[in-house]
């Protein structure tokens, strides 16, 4: 009995249940499989929804996107549900919505209608991406956001005054209906929209880009961002103070608004801008590609990125130590005024401004720009009278020094901003007034003008003059030419007569650049006149060397100016010998340690000639001084052209800009120039020392020629013997020939051959015989047999000995053992260049030391590369040479 009653009761029970079940089916069989999987027990076997399930009474949130969903019919049963996500399916129609529904996302289907109104509580609406959908129902009076983008919506309904979001970008609208107060992002790029409705008070995001706009209606003051790009704008209204972001890049705007102040990016590429407004102190983004932009303003201290490229812009301010990015691709940029830290540029090889790569004179720090005049009349006035004193020295109190040219004029350039003293440092008999002028430097585009008066403090007669061939070799059959300069160096007005005594054995006289010139003998004449104080005056005397004139003799020339009480005097020697580099450099060969006490004077002479195909409308000569030189005493004698010259870091620079120097084919005597200079050894220097010196000459900014290395030896007595040419290369796997040229062997007893495995330790490998006591050129050679390994470094020089047992040594040869052939590699340390010599070179790599490559430069087969490190820091690198057989080299490079 009891076993009955309790099924029975079972009975009952499952009885009750079955009649609260209401099934109901889910057509879209893709919709019922993702709900089965969300809604476990909710189904019965035959695939219908249980309606009275707790599940489905209660959940508020489905999530069925990429489900193929083609309806979602039945979703109308979920009567807790506030959030649906059915994106990315291929819903056609939309049906019913349950009423509490506050979330709908429906983008990326084929809807083309919706089948019932929008439930009134739904707040956030998205149908982005449904191609065929024309039109939208009516929008719930609580709608806060609102996304239609991609449909093909012609126009939108009445938009709710609860509305904040509003996205309709790429649709087909051409008008935008009234937008509600609360509206703060309007979105609405891509479309065919002419005009914007009045933009509500608090709005703050725009993104109208890509439509048909001509005008903005007036901005709100809440407004933050504003991207109106590719439209038809000609100008824009003024942008409101809390803006942070406009892009309005591809319009025709020809001008730009004042910026305000909160502007943090900017894009406005692509306009026919021309230069831009001052920049905002936060700005940190700003793009401007081709806007016709020739100068860029003042870059606040806040910007990390920068885009300017394809623009005829060639100089840039200042760039901030925050700098990430500075693409300027398409640009005539050479260099840049700074390196910041962690910037990366694009392209990737750019450096640093320097006299010797600012081909387009860009204005890296503040300058000093001045005058300097003889004030002949002490009156503090440049007037009638007084005159431009050139090779004046003009010192910044950074240790940067300056010169004036042959007008007076000079420049210096600042290394920072801040507080300057310049001064100038007077020459004999005068004192300058001012004593010195102190700048402040605010910003990094400030340019100054000083003038300095250099008046007499006694009376005194004083002239000078100097004698300069201006080929630093003479060649039997060709033209030969001197330059003669003489300036008045005293207080008092001088009638000067001017005699130059020249070789008239081997040199026949043409004619000279100035009138009222007479020939006596060997000797020509002039009477220049009077001469006021500190005047400059020259000219050139052209001859032809005499084609019997005989290789290793010298010619010899001497200038002397006279007045009825002082005299000046200088003399010069010139070997005759076949072809030569015009580019050349010549020192003092010898000085003794007496004439080191006593303030003497090394003095280098530079020439450069353009043998190239067109005009060199700039040239910059860089000389990279020895520490056993004394940078503070140097002093500009002459220079062929104008010339401004500045020292600073050990390196002396002498720019001609605009010398407009034509090429050797068009008119062979006008390429040629020199500049003449002189400064005092270190006082150190003892017996057997020597200093070395050579320079770089830039010819437009052009791959530099670098000049020979020259030697000034310090000895007791000087040693006759000129060494021309020295090389050391490999002939094949066991053989290193070493070849050498002298003339003037007056006095020289032999030759020790010597090598060693480091520039410093050397050992005598074998000993060559003079040919005899003669003034003519001689020709030597020696060759070492070895054997090696590849990668070995081998180093050579010649040791040279005196009769007397004086002793000479020529420069360094390092040989590089490879299979193929030799590799050198010069100077190294290196400071603005770099050279590597040898056979058959394809590649050449510098990497930093940690193996990330910083330059590479590729050649066909080439002989000689050369390659400008200027924008490397100082420290230690890798360089690797690949030859055309694919054999490798690696050699440490120092960067000075």
């Amino acid at each position: 009995m009891k076993m009955k009653i309790i099924i029975l009761t079972l009975f009952v029970f499952a009885g009750s249940t079955c009649l609260k079940a209401q099934y109901v089916n889910i057509p879209d069989s893709n919709f019922r499989k993702a709900l089965e999987i969300q809604l476990i027990g909710c189904f019965n076997a035959a695939g219908q929804l249980d309606t009275s399930c707790v599940t489905v009474k209660t959940i508020n949130s489905l999530f069925l996107q990429y489900k193929n969903i083609v309806s979602i019919e039945g979703i109308e049963y979920f009567p807790k549900l506030t959030y649906l996500n059915v994106s990315f399916n291929q819903i056609k129609s939309v049906s019913k919505l349950p009423d509490s529904l506050q979330s709908l996302y429906l983008s990326t289907n084929q809807i083309t209608q919706f089948l019932f109104p929008l439930p009134d509580s739904l707040k956030y609406f998205a149908c982005n991406a449904n191609y065929g959908l024309k039109s939208l129902p009516a929008l719930p009076s609580k709608l806060i956001s609102l996304e239609c983008s991609g449909d093909s919506l012609y126009t939108l309904p009445f938009l709710p005054s609860s509305l904040e979001h509003l996205s309709c970008t790429q649709t087909q609208l051409t008008f935008l209906p009234a937008l509600p107060a609360s509206i703060k992002e309007l979105w609405c790029a891509g479309n065919n929209i002419t005009n914007l409705p009045t933009l509500p008070f608090g709005i703050k995001e725009i993104d109208a880009a890509f439509n048909k706009l001509s005008t903005l209606p007036t901005l709100p003051l809440s407004l933050k961002i504003l991207y109106c790009r590719y439209n038809l704008f000609s100008s824009l209204p003024t942008m409101p103070d809390s803006l942070e972001s406009l892009l309005c890049e591809e319009n025709s705007l020809t001008s730009l608004p004042a910026l305000p102040v909160t502007l943090i990016q900017l894009n406005c590429s692509g306009n026919p801008l021309g230069n831009l407004p001052p920049l905002p102190p936060k700005l940190n983004h700003l793009e401007c590609r081709q806007i016709n932009m020739t100068t860029l303003p003042t870059l606040p201290d806040s910007m990390m990125y920068l885009y300017i490229s394809d623009n005829p812009i060639t100089c840039i301010p200042y760039l901030p130590s925050k700098m990430q990015y500075f693409d300027f691709q398409g640009t005539l940029i050479n260099c840049v005024p700074n390196s910041p830290a962690n910037c990366q540029y694009y392209p990737s090889t750019i450096g640093t401004c320097n006299p010797t790569n600012n081909a387009n004179h860009c204005q890296s720090y503040p300058q000093i720009y001045g005058f300097v005049y003889n004030d002949n009349n002490s009156n503090g006035t440049f007037d009638s009278g007084d005159v431009p004193r050139s090779n004046i020295r003009v010192k910044l109190s950074n240790g940067m020094y300056g010169y004036s040219n042959d007008s007076g004029y000079f420049n210096l350039t600042t290394d920072t901003i801040g507080s300057f003293t310049i001064d100038v440092t007077p020459p004999p008999f005068y004192s300058q007034l001012p004593i010195s002028n102190v700048h402040n430097f605010t910003s990094y585009t400030d340019v100054v003008y000083d003038t300095f008066a250099l008046q007499p403090t006694l009376i005194i007669d004083s002239i000078a003059i100097h004698i300069t061939p201006l080929q630093p070799r003479a060649r039997p059959g060709f033209d030969f030419t001197y330059a003669v300069q003489w300036h008045n160096a005293g207080t008092t007005l001088l009638n000067v007569g001017i005699k130059v005594k020249y070789d008239s054995s081997r040199l026949v006289y043409d004619s000279s650049s100035v009138a009222g010139i007479s020939v006596i003998g060997d000797s020509i004449f002039l009477s220049s006149g009077n001469i006021l104080q500190g005047q400059l005056q020259g000219f050139k005397s052209y001859f032809h060397l005499k084609p019997t004139s005989v290789i290793g003799d010298k010619l010899r020339a001497n200038a002397t100016a006279k007045t009825a009480t002082v005299s000046g005097y200088d003399t010069t020697i010139t070997p005759i010998s076949g072809s030569y580099d015009p580019n050349s450099k010549q020192s003092t060969p010898n000085i003794t340690p007496t004439q080191i006490a006593a303030g003497g004077y090394i003095e280098y002479l530079i020439h450069f000639q353009n043998t190239g195909t067109d005009t060199a409308f700039d040239i910059v000569i860089a000389d990279t001084l020895s520490p056993r030189l004394r940078s503070n005493f140097l002093q500009v004698i002459q220079a062929s052209h104008p010339c401004s010259t500045t020292l600073g870091g050990g390196i002396v620079t002498f720019k001609f800009l605009n010398i407009n120097l034509p090429d050797s084919n068009t008119n062979l005597l006008k390429s040629k120039g020199y500049v003449r200079f002189r400064i005092k050894p270190d006082s150190t220097l003892v017996l057997g020392d020597s200093v070395g010196n050579k320079c770089s000459i830039y010819f437009d900014y052009n791959t530099p020629f670098t000049t020979n290395t020259t030697q000034t030896h310090i000895f007791a007595n000087v040693l006759p013997l000129s060494l021309l040419n020295y090389t050391a290369k490999l002939k094949d796997k066991n053989h290193v020939v070493n070849e050498w040229t002298t003339v003037n062997e007056v006095n020289t007893s032999y030759f020790n051959v010597q090598r060693g495995k480091s520039s410093r330790d050397f050992l005598a490998i074998g000993k060559v015989n003079v040919q005899g006591r003669s003034a003519s050129i001689k020709s030597y050679n020696y060759t070492d047999e070895i054997s090696y390994t590849v990668g070995e470094k081998l180093y050579y020089r010649l040791e040279i000995i005196d009769r007397d047992g004086k002793k000479i040594y020529s420069p360094t040869q390092q040989v590089v053992m490879t299979n193929g052939g030799f590799i050198s590699i010069y100077p190294n340390p290196a400071h603005e260049v770099v050279t590597v010599a040898g056979s058959g070179i394809k590649t050449v790599n510098i990497a930093d030391n940690t193996g990330r490559l910083m330059m590479s430069k590729e050649v066909l087969n080439s002989n000689k590369v050369n390659l400008r490190i200027n924008a490397l820091t100082k420290g230690l690198y890798i360089l690797k040479v690949v030859t055309a057989t694919n054999e490798t080299t690696t050699e440490k490079l120092i960067v000075e």
